[in-house]
């Protein structure tokens, strides 16, 4: 089995062969990614990010999700994985860097793109 994530903002990607079938396994962002994405969302001295749904999970709930899926009857095609509840993207960051005591004001801004790098080896 061989695992790759690609680059954001596109959902993270792995890729799982197994023999002649292969699937595509796209997952949200994880919830330990939001002080990254605090981090390459500053304009000047504050957070700048748009006010965005999306649906993150844990690391380890997206590693058994990969597994499941690794083992389970192959799709030859792709799936999707997510966390189970709908967050808005600068409020989520917002919550997490008060509970880090992070002193960043992060700012609502429609117009502000999205787009994060992220490295899995990070913890």
């Amino acid at each position: 089995m061989l695992a790759k994530i690609k680059s954001m903002p596109k959902p993270l990607a792995g890729y799982v062969f197994s023999r002649n079938q292969q699937m595509i396994v796209q997952a949200t962002q994880f919830f330990e990614f939001l002080k990254g994405i605090a981090h390459f969302s500053m304009q000047g001295d504050k957070v700048h990010l748009p006010p965005v749904l999306f649906q993150p999970m844990a690391a380890d709930d997206a590693a058994s999700a990969v597994g499941k899926i690794a083992l389970s009857a192959p799709v030859n095609g792709t799936v999707e994985i997510a966390g189970p509840q709908l967050f808005r993207l600068d409020e989520l960051v917002r919550r997490r860097l008060g509970q880090l005591n992070d002193p960043r004001e992060v700012i609502t801004d429609p117009r502000a793109r999205y787009a994060v790098r992220c490295s899995v080896s990070e913890h």
